[in-house]
This record gives C-alpha cells, structure tokens and sequence, in this order.
C-alpha cells in the first residue's frame, strides 16, 4: 500500500460534489441567503410542487441554485420520494441535520444507515423539551430501534455517539 499525497488527495476531493439541500415546501429562503455565498457548492431546494412560477424566477439567477418542485402529503415531503429525485440525480450519500419533524420523518420511513448523536455538557429538561425524534410512544422497550455498531468519542467536554440502527419490520 502506498499513502498518497496530498495533491492526488486534493484532486480527489475536488472531483467529488457537495450539494446543499434543503427543504422548504412553502420556499421561504430568501435569494440573498448566505446559503448561495460558496459557488462550489451546489444547492437543491425542494419546495412545493403548488408553489407560483413567479416565486421561483430570482432564484434562476443563482448559478448553483436548483429548485426543484415535489409532492406534499398533509404539508410534509416523503422522504422516500425525495431520496429517489436525488438518487436520478446520482446523488447518494447525505447527512441530514434537521429540526425534529424532519429527523422523524427520515426515522419513521427508515431511511437511516448511520445515526450520530451529539451530546453537549449541558442538559435542558422539561415537558416541553425539544426532542430529536418525536413520533407515536412505544408501549415496550421492545419496540425500539436498537443501535448497534457503536462508537462513542468524547469531544471537549462533548460526547459523539455513532451507529447503525436496526429498524425492525
């Protein structure tokens, strides 16, 4: 095995695309976003297959702008129609960072290989505490996704677990 060197590294890495992609059903982001600033980076918006021609038009100017229109079912995207738009598109690796409807959207179509959880030092509470993953109870511990695979770094002050969930059928 020979190491390679940091060009052939480089150029490796520049080959490769980064996508930014983002859902906003109702298109809410603005065409001035800092979002738009890194020209290297393509951006994918998914909106509303509803959403008027002339709402889109400034966003023609961007050039690594794509918006692209989809299907809303009771105001959420399927998460698996969309991971079929990016898989045409070659597209087939993503991380999604998201707020909790759409972490549980992915999670409840069972469309995670790997889970990364970070776990700051400081702990909020309380009924109303924001949660990753929301979505119906489980009556049993038997009923939830098991990780296996794990791997826990400690970051800082910070925890880093990774896994792969086993979603049963």
């Amino acid at each position: 095995y020979i190491q390679p060197s940091f060009l052939t590294k480089k150029n490796i890495l520049e080959k490769k695309r980064y996508y930014k992609i983002v859902l906003d059903p109702y298109l809410k982001t603005p065409p001035d976003a800092k979002l738009f600033e890194n020209e290297k980076a393509k951006v994918l918006i998914f909106v509303s297959e509803n959403i008027p021609e002339e709402k889109i038009t400034p966003f023609k100017t961007i050039n690594n702008c794509e918006i692209i229109k989809a299907e809303i079912f009771d105001g959420k995207f399927k998460m698996k129609s969309l991971m079929e738009i990016l898989y045409e598109k070659k597209i087939g690796i993503i991380m999604v960072e998201g707020g909790e409807k759409t972490l549980t959207s992915f999670w409840n179509e069972k469309l995670a290989d790997k889970v990364m959880v970070f776990i700051g030092n400081k702990i909020l509470g309380g009924e109303k505490a924001l949660v990753p993953i929301a979505g119906r109870d489980k009556e049993k511990i038997e009923e939830a996704v098991k990780i296996e695979e794990l791997d826990i770094k400690k970051i800082g002050n910070n925890l880093v677990i990774e896994g792969k969930p086993c979603f049963q059928e």
